[in-house]
């Protein structure tokens, strides 16, 4: 066998080599990526791969141009046809509603990955996740260094701010049956980032009902209700026995705010973090009543 023959052997396996190696990379460029979460929809645009969205959950509403994207299930439950006739390389999901819905999914061929957003640290895997599964590490990183950037802003300006100067807050996230944010909810951190302290922060839960005595007897100085509309301020003014409690009787009470700001954890946190600060910022000093937490169980 020639040295010659050898050497165009070589070559053309190394042509082939590299031809099937650029594949694999147009292959990953070309992804087709369902999300089923709004938060990760956003982490997707923010990353500026909206183009390889090939459906949505209908629970998925930002950026505006997410519109044009077809509807492929609602929040955490993919429409299994849809998957296919979208031709959807892989599922995201931060959670499911039927736990079985992962292997049928598999089951088309389509890859699923699920990627919490419980907590701000969950935030960052899944800007990571999703920067490797589309490609784009190093946007990710530069995301992941903006909100972290961000979050170290409003930790050194709360460096400068006492304990017994942080008034106690209780975020309404429904009011019938009334509930509210706990120790696990990330939305704990964004108050205790724009330097309120969460009345449930003592409760080992991301969310929980809780009851009015328990309210009362917390004593917050600040209420906000992000999802309730303008109407729920009366009505807020207006619960027996509430009167006395610190924001009803300063009137500290914020609603009709922009709730995906607040209740989703995306890129937008430090909006979140920002408007909590708002309310929060115009709610002190109006009254000495005291911080201090007085009753530790709903």
């Amino acid at each position: 066998m020639s040295v010659e023959f050898l050497k165009n052997g070589f070559l053309i396996a190394l042509v082939g080599l590299l031809s099937f190696s650029a594949l694999g990379e147009n292959k990953k460029d070309d992804i087709r990526i369902v999300s089923l979460s709004p938060s990760l929809t956003e982490i997707i645009f923010k990353l500026e791969k909206g183009s390889a969205m090939a459906g949505r959950s209908s629970a998925c509403d930002y950026p505006a141009e997410i519109k044009k994207i077809p509807i492929a299930g609602k929040y955490g439950a993919p429409f299994l046809e849809t998957l296919v006739h979208l031709k959807a390389d892989i599922v995201v999901a931060s959670s499911l509603m039927d736990i079985s819905t992962e292997k049928s999914i598999q089951s088309l061929g389509i890859k699923f990955q699920m990627l919490p957003t419980k907590d701000i640290n969950d935030y960052f895997k899944a800007v990571e996740s999703l920067g490797e599964i589309l490609n784009c590490k190093e946007q990710a990183a530069l995301e992941i260094a903006r909100v972290k950037t961000g979050l170290a802003g409003f930790q050194s300006a709360l460096n400068e701010i006492p304990e017994t100067e942080k008034p106690l807050v209780y975020l309404e996230l429904w009011n019938s049956p009334m509930m509210t944010v706990g120790k696990k909810s990330f939305i704990n951190d964004y108050i205790a980032y724009a330097g309120g302290k969460n009345i449930g922060a003592s409760v080992e839960k991301e969310y929980f009902a809780c009851s009015e005595e328990w309210v009362i007897s917390s004593n917050p100085q600040i209420i906000i209700a992000p999802s309730m509309g303008k109407s729920c301020a009366a009505e807020i003014r207006g619960r027996k026995c509430w009167i006395n409690v610190p924001a009803v009787k300063y009137d500290r009470i914020y609603v009709d705010l922009n709730s995906n700001l607040i209740f989703r954890l995306g890129p937008r946190m430090l909006e979140g973090i920002e408007l909590l600060k708002s309310c929060i910022q115009a709610g002190k000093g109006t009254n000495t009543e005291s911080n201090s937490l007085k009753s530790k169980v709903p």
